[in-house]
């Protein structure tokens, strides 16, 4: 039920910085507002705006908000969401091309996918298939720094082994797909913010009713072919936007889309890797040492065997753990356990100053699980220079010289 009772308006955030002695910024980015709000009782919180759908506010202006996330206390949305402004009668959309996404509802918006833009039809239409292409897929949108730090760690390291003269090679082009398992805007991730400043991502698709990307997809599929052909990505990540949907069922999670997602990377001739989810601090059980989504999904929803990569630099015990709790899944499936290390990857995170949180907990809690992501970034590094990675599709015991122990 969407709760709008009521009517806040924006507050001047200089005067507020002057009556309570600090600063609080109204964040303005082309694609998204994050302001504070006043409302009718005077009470004070945080809001957030995107143009592309009610149009920009100001200072002074009456708006309409969404409140039922923080009435239900939720995590990642946890944000009253602008619906409006009080005198506002239309606003000048983002009107491109003839697909729409949020289909059918008030808010549904003409994006434009790059499926049918006629400056990107004869690539795609050349699409012959992904020809290797590593393509990580995770469930988390916290696993996404970590991922894009290991692979970029990774590749530079690589460089400088091989390099005749000390200078990096250009770190391999990523491109980040986000499906809509989460959030929907794609402007709501801070992370995504952080990643392009770093240089960490070249670009961004959003597929399904995801968008705001650089890049509008139909569905994964034609997100992979977008990417390969029109982004001229070296690899590329894949990972719902903020948020993910559970119910504490095996199935009730948009985490389950994990396994379409690796099947169409393997159907297209890609190197489906899959960065399984861990956890030690996590007092929900069904999360630890390896969540049951990622044992669910590789049991009974992948229908093709992929990489499952864990960190081979994380603490030897609940390495020894995680991977007994993955055995049965990875034998059901054909499956095949891949090591590699993380630890670089998330040095360089760290030394980057990008953030690193899963769930409220931070690497110290954490570090086998973003170890773990690190290593998934590193190995498709590999994947993605190496002549030694098997392609998709060659024998699942099939051995890869790994520098750090390589297959399991």
């Amino acid at each position: 039920m969407v709760e709008a009772r009521q009517q806040p308006r924006l507050v001047d955030e200089g005067a507020q910085a002057e009556r309570e002695g600090l600063r609080m910024a109204l964040r303005q980015h082309a694609d998204v507002q994050r302001v504070t709000v006043r409302t009718e009782s005077e009470s004070e919180c945080a809001a957030i705006c995107y143009p592309d759908l009610t149009g920009r506010v100001a200072p002074g202006d009456s708006v309409i908000v969404n409140t039922t996330a923080v009435r239900l206390g939720l995590g990642s949305g946890g944000a009253h969401f602008v619906m409006w402004m009080e005198g506002r009668h239309c606003i000048d959309g983002r009107l491109r091309g003839h697909i729409m996404k949020l289909r059918y509802t008030p808010m549904q918006l003409a994006c434009g996918a790059a499926e049918e833009d006629e400056a990107n039809l004869a690539a795609i239409n050349a699409f012959d298939g992904l020809h290797g292409m590593p393509v990580v897929v995770c469930e988390l949108h916290s696993m996404l720094t970590p991922v894009a730090a290991g692979l970029a760690a990774a590749a530079c390291a690589s460089g400088r082994a091989s390099a005749p003269v000390p200078l990096p090679p250009p770190p391999p082009r990523v491109v980040y797909i986000m499906t809509d398992g989460g959030a929907l805007p794609v402007a709501m991730s801070l992370s995504v913010e952080a990643l392009r400043r770093a240089g960490l991502i070249a670009a961004v698709i959003t597929a399904g009713h995801a968008f705001g990307g650089d890049y509008e997809a139909v569905n994964i599929h034609s997100a992979l072919v977008i990417a390969a052909q029109v982004a001229r990505a070296d690899a590329a990540i894949v990972c719902m936007g903020p948020g993910v949907v559970g119910t504490g069922t095996r199935f009730g999670t948009t985490a389950m889309e994990q396994g379409p997602a690796l099947d169409a990377v393997t159907r297209l001739d890609g190197r489906a890797i899959l960065t399984p989810r861990l956890a030690r601090g996590d007092s929900r059980g069904r999360h630890t040492p390896v969540s049951h989504h990622t044992i669910t999904l590789l049991e009974q929803v992948c229908c093709l065997p992929c990489d499952v990569v864990l960190a081979s630099d994380m603490d030897a015990a609940f390495l020894d753990r995680a991977r007994q709790a993955l055995a049965p899944a990875l034998d059901a499936g054909r499956h095949r356990l891949r090591l590699a290390q993380g630890t670089a990857g998330v040095s360089l995170a760290r030394a980057a100053g990008l953030p690193l949180s899963t769930m409220g907990r931070g690497y110290d809690d954490e570090p086998d699980f973003f170890l773990t992501c690190a290593a998934a970034g590193a190995y498709a590094a590999a994947a993605a220079v190496s002549s030694t990675v098997p392609a998709a599709g060659a024998a699942a015991n099939a051995h890869t010289p790994w520098a750090d122990g390589g297959e399991a």
